[in-house]
């Protein structure tokens, strides 16, 4: 099967630009895309432990993914500063901990209470983290996934779909200059690794939710949350679709950011 043929950096083809939802926040606009529902494989059973076993998930209901890693430009009209070690509006805003991003009074509270959509209306539903099963399924290509195959997000070849060691140049890259996934987001794969809302269990034995919501220890939270996706200063193992790994919710490193998720109402 040929790879699709994906146009400029920047350009959406035209099947993929009719789903584009547009949001503001003062001059800031972000886009958000549909992943689709179906059912996928989760994980993998061909590398490492805390892979497996792979397992059928499923989505049945509809979700938007930020078409882009949040931005040093979004964060800062949220929040009001910018604490990234790599400045640049267009570039993945990092040295970000999951306590920022979630805690009362964070970027999320503060998103949904102040954001718009394009034409200014109020916000037909609300943004939070995906979970990890929402993430993958985008990963892997949203509803498209279960023909493609890829190991990568949108590629057989990480280079032409993610900024990672051997092509970053020791940093973080402005998005959407590698080759999307095929429901349109791009830098799933490589330049910051992204948060997502599950506490970290080392491995799916022990009954992860099937319906892709996240998979949250009770009663109280676990030590760690999960990220996925690879890095700028990642090796190609970090970029593959099923590899995951958990940080300390409170820790911030300059190659860690985080994508958003829309629920429509």
């Amino acid at each position: 099967m040929q790879h699709p043929t994906f146009p400029a950096p920047h350009v959406l083809p035209p099947c993929l630009r009719t789903h584009l939802r547009a949001f503001q926040i003062d001059d800031v606009v972000f886009h958000t895309l549909p992943i689709g529902q179906g059912s996928f494989i989760m994980g993998s059973n061909d590398n490492h432990d805390d892979e497996k076993p792979a397992h059928e998930v499923h989505i049945g209901y509809p979700v938007e993914v930020s078409r882009y890693p949040v931005t040093q430009a979004l964060w800062r009209a949220v929040m009001g500063n910018n604490p990234a070690y790599f400045s640049g509006d267009d570039r993945p805003v990092e040295t970000v901990s999951w306590d920022d991003i979630r805690q009362s009074g964070g970027f999320l509270d503060r998103l949904n209470g102040r954001c718009r959509t394009a034409d200014g209306q109020p916000l037909p539903g609300h943004f939070r983290l995906p979970s990890e099963a929402e993430w993958e399924f985008a990963a892997r290509g949203g509803q498209l996934g279960p023909w493609l195959g890829y190991p990568y997000p949108g590629s057989n070849h990480l280079p032409e779909a993610a900024w990672y060691s051997a092509n970053s140049q020791g940093e973080s890259q402005a998005p959407g200059r590698k080759l999307p996934t095929p429901t349109g987001l791009h830098d799933m794969g490589g330049n910051v690794w992204e948060w997502v809302e599950d506490d970290w269990h080392s491995s799916y034995k022990d009954n992860p939710p099937n319906d892709v919501s996240a998979w949250i220890d009770q009663p109280e939270r676990g030590s760690r949350r999960v990220h996925r996706g690879g890095s700028w200063p990642g090796d190609a193992d970090g970029a593959r679709v099923a590899y995951r790994d958990g940080y300390h919710p409170g820790l911030r490193l300059n190659d860690l950011g985080f994508r958003i998720a829309f629920v429509p109402q």
